[in-house]
């Protein structure tokens, strides 16, 4: 059980911050119809932000992935799980881009 609520636990943080964010700019975007300088900058780096917090939910959504599988595996911890995925994943790099790569193509 703690394993799961450690796991989706990362992600309702990461997505909770992903639409405090969004709710900030459609408030820019209705507040600011013809945008001057340091507004524009200002949804430009909100973009900036969203882009990187969607970019890391995906990598923790991964990587929670992988930590699944290792707890199922080894019935260890999450924590400990996840670390040792990453290093599994991190050792073998080249092999996951090239099975992603050939399962892409299958499918």
């Amino acid at each position: 059980m703690g394993t799961a609520a450690m796991g989706s636990l990362a992600i309702a943080l990461l997505r909770t911050m992903r639409m405090g964010l969004e709710y900030l700019q459609r408030k820019l975007a209705v507040q600011c119809g013809g945008c001057v300088g340091g507004q524009r900058l200002l949804r430009y780096c909100c973009c900036c932000v969203a882009c990187l917090l969607l970019c890391f939910e995906r990598c923790i959504k991964f990587m929670n992935k992988h930590a699944y599988i290792q707890c199922a595996l080894t019935g260890s911890p999450f924590c400990l799980s996840a670390k040792r995925a990453f290093v599994i994943i991190a050792r073998n790099l080249g092999r996951l881009a090239a099975v992603t790569v050939v399962g892409d193509f299958v499918v």
